[in-house]
């Protein structure tokens, strides 16, 4: 993908009111191609079901709301942007309904790992117990080739990753944030050790602080990257059960 389709992308995921769903709605009408999506007329825009509101939004989009993200992408190696019209955009993740039209990813990698992937999530307050039954289960997973994807998280999420590091495998967190942040802050080290071995995904641009809305969001990616959830020690009302 040129630079410039890269910027229609990434341009289009900057419109206000343009969701994941509303992104896939016109991919689905204009095809994979955002410069005609980007350069649509209001009556275009209307026979796509596009309310006027965010037609007026796109239409009076800035053309250089990707500078910021192409920035990012270059400052360095590890950078990574992925689309939807790319060929190594992750197959199990295009079956959700609302899958992100665009991945930012920090890795040594260009691609995500081809492993099956299974998530491990549960409590931030875990018990001990909870916490070492989740790195021996990601651990062994690990040994039998496959993949470990949480949330960064303290309790389950952090030893999940830990274990699946401890193993043969990657592991792959998946950020509610813009991947030019580490959230929760002491997670640093962690979230640079996983980059170097696996990958950081987002699907959030650089300078995207971490709210609390994200956090469901990015719990469908989890799920959307693998062949199961596996849950420790969740509370009855909690993000690893919408996870679920």
């Amino acid at each position: 993908m040129s630079t410039n389709q890269l910027a229609d992308w990434l341009n289009l995921l900057h419109v206000p009111g343009i969701g994941p769903r509303v992104y896939l709605q016109l991919l689905a009408h204009f095809g994979y191609e955002p410069k005609r999506i980007l350069s649509a007329s209001a009556k275009e825009l209307s026979c796509a079901g596009i309310n006027p509101n965010i037609a007026y939004s796109l239409i009076n989009s800035s053309s250089n709301a990707h500078i910021q993200d192409l920035t990012w992408l270059n400052s360095s190696p590890t950078h990574h942007i992925i689309t939807l019209a790319d060929p190594t955009y992750p197959p199990l993740l295009k079956e959700i309904a609302d899958c992100p039209p665009v991945l930012f990813m920090v890795s040594n990698e260009s691609t995500l790992p081809t492993y099956p992937a299974i998530a491990v999530v549960g409590s931030r307050k875990a018990t001990k117990n909870g916490e070492n039954t989740a790195f021996e289960l990601s651990n062994s997973l690990s040994a039998y080739g496959i993949t470990i994807v949480s949330g960064l998280a303290y309790g389950i999420d952090s030893c999940a990753h830990q274990g699946a590091l401890a193993g043969k495998t990657s592991t792959l967190a998946v950020l509610a944030h813009g991947p030019d942040i580490v959230y929760p802050n002491p997670h640093k080290k962690l979230a640079r050790i996983i980059s170097e071995n696996g990958a950081l995904i987002s699907e959030f641009p650089p300078g995207t602080k971490p709210l609390a809305a994200f956090f469901p969001r990015r719990n469908r990616i989890i799920s959307g990257l693998c062949l199961g959830t596996l849950v420790i020690e969740a509370a009855q009302r909690s993000g690893s059960l919408i996870t679920a």
